[in-house]
């Protein structure tokens, strides 16, 4: 049995770093994990790039606040 791995990760107005940070995890080799993401109240557009990942991957889920 693998054991799953929580990433939890909180962001406000990252648009300029949320897709890399994301991308990196993806990138990982291990593959067993959930990244919940915590936004809270974003004035930018990180949600709107937050949805394009999580719409692919099914590992990452978005808590707002």
């Amino acid at each position: 049995m693998t054991a799953l791995v929580s990433i939890i990760m909180p962001c406000f107005n990252a648009r300029k770093t949320i897709v890399s940070s994301l991308k990196s995890i993806q990138a990982q080799t291990f593959k067993d994990f959930e990244c919940i993401i915590i936004d809270d109240h974003s004035t930018d557009n990180t949600l709107d790039l937050i949805d394009k990942i999580i719409n692919r991957d099914k590992r990452f889920k978005i808590i707002k606040l």
